[in-house]
């Protein structure tokens, strides 16, 4: 019987993991959305794990080369019950997945312009609708912001992509 079970990756190895994995003739899925990054005039769009650090797979755990995947490029675990046996993802929660997916990839997300003291809303993480202003935002990857949590200040740093602007 097939069923889905996740698959935990190195940090920025989502992509690794999944190749690896699906050479062992096993079904991949990789929740991803894109991103399009600006630089002057020139734009490209770039492909990201919307689930970072996760990937699913679908076997059925007599399947003889699950175990191969332990050992894979760019995977850290699988998930498993108490009894050591791969966990399975009930099928509605992975269609819950995909219909967030190709919510996200209805748009192209643009990496606007941030700048000191910005009013932001951050949209993706552990502080997911928190209101925050930006402290750091150059040009690597990640921002740092101020954010009211439990009534306190709290420095934090993102990926660029989990904050959008505040309308003015």
């Amino acid at each position: 019987m097939l069923a889905w079970f996740v698959i935990e990756a190195n940090a920025r190895a989502e992509f690794a993991a999944a190749y690896a994995i699906s050479n062992l003739g096993i079904e991949v899925y990789l929740p991803r959305y894109s991103l399009r990054i600006r630089r002057g005039r020139r734009s490209k769009v770039i492909s990201r794990a919307m689930l970072p650090g996760y990937l699913f797979a679908r076997f059925s755990p007599d399947h003889p080369r699950w175990p191969d995947i332990f050992s894979r490029q760019g995977v850290r675990a699988v998930m498993v019950d108490a009894s050591q046996r791969p966990k399975p993802v009930p099928d509605v929660q992975i269609e819950v997945v995909r219909e967030i997916e190709s919510g996200l990839n209805t748009d192209v997300h643009e990496r606007v312009p941030l700048s000191y003291g910005q009013a932001v809303e951050i949209i993706c993480g552990n502080f997911t609708g928190c209101t925050a202003f930006i402290t750091r935002a150059d040009h690597t990857p990640s921002v740092s912001v101020k954010a009211q949590v439990f009534g306190r200040a709290t420095n934090v740093t993102l990926p660029r992509e989990h904050v959008r602007p505040l309308a003015a």
